[in-house]
């Protein structure tokens, strides 16, 4: 279907016997869409009762994931993205987000840290999955981010206080002299 971000590795995936499908949305926090009829070209699985039944078992099952060298969870929680999002575009979404749990420092292959970058996962419906993380970047966006600023007019030192991103327009706009009327965040004064 047009406009969805499907990885090119999920290529293979017959979609044709698939209950569900990732979405690339990014590492922090995974999507996973269900293979609806009536919404997907090739869709299995009926809206109404069934579809909310899948959420469910797909919720529970990912749960129960562990690391299996830590046995920590590795995933942090599953939600339905209708009951965080609304709008006229929300079928263009993953039907669940899965936050994954980031408790165990996971190296990669990829960028040249191959220590703990042989993961072995597991639960009781998989059993054990093992593979090699060979992501090539050493980090992702994550909510409670990281902010350096520096100029002439910044004040050195670091804030006791979370900023809002909401907070970095009116900043912005402020520094260059313009009024930004209606903004939904304020002006941070140590930037400034």
């Amino acid at each position: 279907e047009a406009g969805l971000a499907i990885a090119p590795h999920l290529a293979a995936i017959d979609a044709a016997r698939s209950k569900f499908f990732v979405l690339d949305n990014g590492f922090p926090v995974s999507g996973l869409r269900v293979n609806l009829k009536g919404r997907e070209p090739q869709g299995l699985v009926a809206p109404g009762a069934e579809f909310t039944a899948v959420c469910t078992t797909l919720a529970e099952d990912l749960l129960d994931i562990v690391n299996a060298r830590t046995g920590q969870p590795m995933v942090k929680s599953v939600r339905r993205t209708e009951e965080i999002y609304s709008g006229p575009h929300l079928d263009r979404l993953p039907d669940l987000l899965i936050e994954w749990s980031g408790k165990d420092v996971l190296g990669s292959a990829g960028c040249g840290n191959p220590a703990q970058s042989e993961l072995t996962v597991r639960s009781n419906k998989i059993g054990e999955i093992s593979g090699t993380n060979t992501y090539p970047r050493t980090g992702d966006h994550h909510p409670q981010g990281l902010l350096v600023a520096v100029g002439p007019r910044v004040v050195p030192g670091r804030l006791e206080r979370t900023l809002s991103l909401m907070d970095l327009a009116p900043t912005f706009t402020s520094a260059l002299g313009i009024e930004l009327p209606d903004a939904d965040g304020v002006a941070v004064g140590e930037l400034l």
